[in-house]
């Protein structure tokens, strides 16, 4: 549970059974990069999901692959079952909980089928993060076998818990992150970039292809490169449709 322990340390419990690894051997850029947060990922055994600590469930996603909680000393933690399964569409998950629940930790919360997720490709390897910054913080996970509900996975120093407090007392309520929208902004992003190089390409093999004197070789490098110059000169438009 998120609870203060006799060494001043706030605990986060294993939403589920299974190993636990480092998140930068997750293979999703957004986590291994802990671009929406540092913590742990596991690769579970189980497909039953438990609250990692006291608290409120501050979001659930659509497609009842990702939760949110706000632990009662302010900390925010997101539990994103399986990777990339936001494309599942909520097949294969069930919720027992909806956002401005309380629940307490080791609380069943949802259930993954994760057969189904095998059958469909898609990786079960569940993220476990602190969805704040840690940069004064000193995080500790734990790697190896967890038990959902009794394995302490991640502690953080009384620092963390007393920052999260003082947010958790300004009058303005803070808003539910959209973790969805956070992971499909990278991914968009990063299609827009792979284009790029190929823009490039086009450019010189059109350029290329003009040199050589025949008509027909001559016509198709022109167009290459003016699709080229088209991608280039109108990259802030594909961004911004991005």
């Amino acid at each position: 549970m998120s609870s203060k322990t006799e060494t001043g340390l706030t605990s986060i419990l294993a939403p589920l059974s299974g190993q636990a690894i480092p998140l930068e051997e997750v293979p999703d850029d957004v986590f291994s990069q802990k671009i929406l947060g540092d913590g742990i990922a596991i690769i579970p055994t189980d497909g039953k999901i438990y609250a990692p600590v006291d608290g409120e469930i501050a979001t659930v996603a659509e497609t009842l692959h990702a939760y949110g909680f706000t632990s009662e000393d302010g900390l925010e933690i997101l539990v994103h079952v399986g990777l990339d399964s936001v494309k599942l569409k909520g097949e294969g998950f069930t919720s027992h909980v909806q956002a401005g629940d309380k629940v307490k930790a080791g609380q069943l919360v949802a259930e993954v089928d994760l057969k189904f997720l095998a059958s469909q490709g898609v990786p079960a390897t569940t993220p476990v993060l602190i969805c704040e910054s840690a940069e004064d913080v000193a995080l500790n996970t734990m790697i190896g076998d967890v038990k959902a509900g009794k394995t302490k996975v991640i502690t953080l120093d009384e620092k963390q818990t007393v920052a999260a407090e003082a947010v958790a007392e300004e009058p303005v309520k803070k808003k539910g992150i959209n973790f969805d929208f956070l992971q499909k902004l990278g991914k968009v992003l990063m299609t827009v970039i792979a284009v790029m190089p190929a823009a490039g390409i086009m450019l010189s093999v059109g350029k290329l292809f003009q040199m050589m004197d025949m008509n027909l070789m001559v016509t198709i490098g022109s167009t290459m490169e003016n699709i080229g110059w088209a991608i280039i000169t109108n990259l802030h438009i594909l961004f911004a449709a991005a």
